[in-house]
C-alpha cells in the first residue's frame, strides 16, 4: 500500500486533497488474549464496552464475551467453531457456528438462514433487533442482506457487511466482479431499500474494507497490512492509526464512545485489541 504520506508528497494537487481529508493519530490500546488459545480475534464492541470474539486453541474456534475486565465463553452451538460477529446493547450476540448463523442471549439461541442460500452469515446487530449479514450460492457471489420483522431486503451491491448503526445505514464492502478489487462502501436506508450507497476509499489503498459504525457517523476500518482508520460519514474525513509493534492488523468494531477493537499480529502471536484515539 502507498502510504498516504508519500502519496500526498508527490503531487501538489494531492497534497491538497490529503490534507483535507486525513490525519494521523496515536492510538492507546490495551491487548487481549484468551487464556490457553494461541490466537485471539475481537470482532464488536457495544456500548456498554461489551466485547466479543473469537479464539483459536488446537485447531477449534471458540467465541467469548469480554465484559468487566473478564472472558466468558459463548457456546450456542454444541458441535463447537462459535465465531461472534456483532452485539447489541442488550446483549443479543450474532454469529457463526460452523455455518450455522446463530442469534445468541442468554444462554438462549436461535438460527436464521436466508431462503434457498447454501450459506448464510451474520455480521452485525443494532439495538433494534435488525439484522445484516451475507447469503451466497454455488452460482451467484455473495450478497448483503438486512433482516428485520422477518423480512429479508437485499443490499444491492455490498458484497460483505461489517455492521449497522441504529440509524439502518450499513458499512461493509463492495467488489467489482471483474478485478475483484474492493473498496469500501455505505448504503442508506431509502423508501425502496437500501439502493442509495457511497464509495469510501482510503487514500493511496488498492482496497479498503469498513467493519461497524456507529450512531455519530463514525466507522472503523482497515487498508493494507497495518492501516488502520476511523471514517466520519459527515465530515468525509479519515483518521488514521497503527498498531504498535504489529506487522498487520484489522479495526473491526467501534461505539458510540469511540472505543475500537480488532486484531493484530507480532509476526508470532495474533491478539485483539481495545482501545480509543488520543485525543
Amino acid at each position: 500500500m502507498t502510504s498516504p504520506s508519500r502519496l500526498c508528497a508527490t503531487f501538489l494537487l494531492s497534497l491538497l486533497f490529503c490534507g483535507s481529508v486525513f490525519s494521523q493519530q496515536s492510538f492507546q490500546y490495551t491487548t487481549l488474549q484468551v487464556p490457553g488459545s494461541s490466537a485471539t480475534f475481537a470482532t464488536a464492541v457495544n456500548n456498554n464496552g461489551d466485547i466479543v470474539g473469537y479464539s483459536e486453541s488446537g485447531g477449534e474456534t471458540s467465541g467469548f464475551l469480554y465484559t468487566n475486565g473478564s472472558f466468558q465463553t459463548i457456546s450456542p452451538c454444541p458441535y463447537g467453531g462459535t465465531e461472534p460477529t456483532g452485539i447489541n446493547d442488550a446483549g443479543v450476540i450474532v454469529g457463526d457456528c460452523n455455518g450455522d448463523p446463530f442469534i445468541y442471549q442468554n444462554g438462549n439461541v436461535s438460527y436464521l438462514s436466508y431462503p434457498k442460500a447454501r450459506y448464510t452469515f451474520l455480521m452485525g446487530i443494532n439495538n433494534q433487533g435488525v439484522l445484516v449479514g451475507v447469503w451466497e450460492n454455488a452460482h451467484i457471489f455473495a450478497r448483503s442482506f438486512v433482516y428485520t420483522n422477518g423480512t429479508f431486503a437485499t443490499v444491492d451491491g455490498m458484497r460483505l457487511p461489517g455492521g449497522i448503526n441504529n440509524s439502518d445505514t450499513v458499512s461493509g464492502i463492495a467488489c467489482d466482479n471483474r478485478t475483484e478489487v474492493c473498496n469500501g462502501a455505505l448504503y442508506f436506508q431509502k423508501a425502496n431499500g437500501w439502493k442509495s450507497h457511497r464509495k469510501v476509499n482510503f487514500p493511496g489503498a488498492n482496497g479498503t474494507r469498513l467493519g461497524e459504525i456507529n450512531d455519530n457517523g463514525d466507522v472503523v476500518g482497515f487498508a493494507g497490512l497495518s492501516q488502520d482508520f476511523v471514517y466520519n460519514i459527515t465530515s468525509k474525513t479519515f483518521t488514521g492509526f497503527e498498531i504498535g509493534n504489529s506487522v498487520s492488523s484489522q479495526a473491526l468494531g467501534i461505539n458510540n464512545s469511540g472505543e475500537i477493537v480488532g486484531s493484530y499480529s507480532d509476526g508470532t502471536t495474533t491478539y485483539g485489541f481495545y482501545g480509543q484515539l488520543s485525543q
